[in-house]
């Protein structure tokens, strides 16, 4: 960067970013998730068949140091219910590295959506309404887009029923996107899902003159 391109962060960052997040701040909002899983995983299998949870991620030390300082999760590795696996991210990413259904889905989104390539060649000037399109990609992809192109027969399926989903059920709830309004009080959110469809997250050094639809509160 140039002198002035550096001045120009600085000044952005004593502006804006008063509360620096790091990488163990991010990834404890996953960890929370994990617990509150692998509680319910836990209280299901209690008298029956006991399913454990396993979280495979790169081998970034705050990963782990964040996983550390989780009593639930400890207590749950303590039983055997819960275990962790590292995997390098120098790894090939073919289909048979663990983190293959990662890696795959992050450059489907850097290639299929603007917003996600490189930064110095293109952004979104709105973050809320880049979050948005994610969330419709998200939809597309995974119920939508055939799960393998160039197999005959899985061409005919998508990600979501191969992951499990009945045809039967996805079907239904496909229809209900497009015949009925999802209002606020009919849906189930969680923390991340409340930030796009509440429009909470800003634009820096912008007024983003953020329009709600009616139908997010009602």
């Amino acid at each position: 960067m140039t002198d002035q391109q550096k001045e120009e962060r600085r000044r952005r960052e004593r502006q804006y970013i008063r509360d620096c997040r790091t990488i163990s701040q991010s990834f404890q909002h996953i960890a929370d998730m994990v617990e509150q899983f692998a509680l319910r995983k836990y209280s299901t299998s209690i008298g029956g068949a006991r399913k454990g949870v396993c979280l495979y991620s790169d081998e970034k030390f705050e990963y782990q140091e964040v996983l550390k300082h989780s009593q639930v999760l400890q207590e749950l590795k303590r039983r055997t219910m819960f275990s962790h696996f590292t995997i390098s991210s120098r790894l090939v990413r073919s289909v048979r590295n663990p983190l293959f259904a990662v890696n795959y889905y992050d450059r489907e989104i850097r290639k299929d959506n603007a917003d996600h390539v490189r930064e110095t060649l293109r952004f979104s000037r709105n973050v809320n309404s880049s979050l948005e399109r994610l969330a419709v990609y998200q939809l597309y992809h995974n119920f939508f887009k055939p799960y393998r192109v160039d197999d005959i027969e899985l061409r005919e399926s998508s990600h979501a029923e191969i992951a499990g989903i009945r045809g039967s059920r996805l079907q239904q709830g496909l229809e209900n996107i497009f015949s009925m309004r999802k209002f606020f009080t009919h849906v189930r959110l969680n923390w991340s899902q409340m930030l796009v469809w509440a429009r909470m997250v800003g634009t820096l050094d912008k007024n983003d003159g953020v329009f709600w639809p009616q139908y997010v509160w009602m």
